[in-house]
């Protein structure tokens, strides 16, 4: 029992990581979508700041390994 409130305990501390990370990732494409979007058409400049921001964090398709 102890085992699976250890286990909950990580899940939960994961989750609130990526909560984190997500909200971070939210605000600074909202601040370089409001900068660039005087100047870029809307789409090519979310477009931009995706591309930035996943090589920022790194994102990677975690689903792509799926079988």
């Amino acid at each position: 029992m102890a085992y699976n409130l250890k286990k909950e305990r990580s899940l939960v501390d994961e989750l609130e990581r990526a909560t984190v990370l997500a909200n971070r990732i939210v605000e600074q494409l909202y601040e370089y979508v409001q900068k660039e979007a005087h100047y870029n058409g809307l789409v090519d400049c979310v477009v931009w700041a995706i591309e930035k921001l996943s090589s920022t964090y790194k994102l990677e398709d975690d689903y792509s390994n799926d079988g």
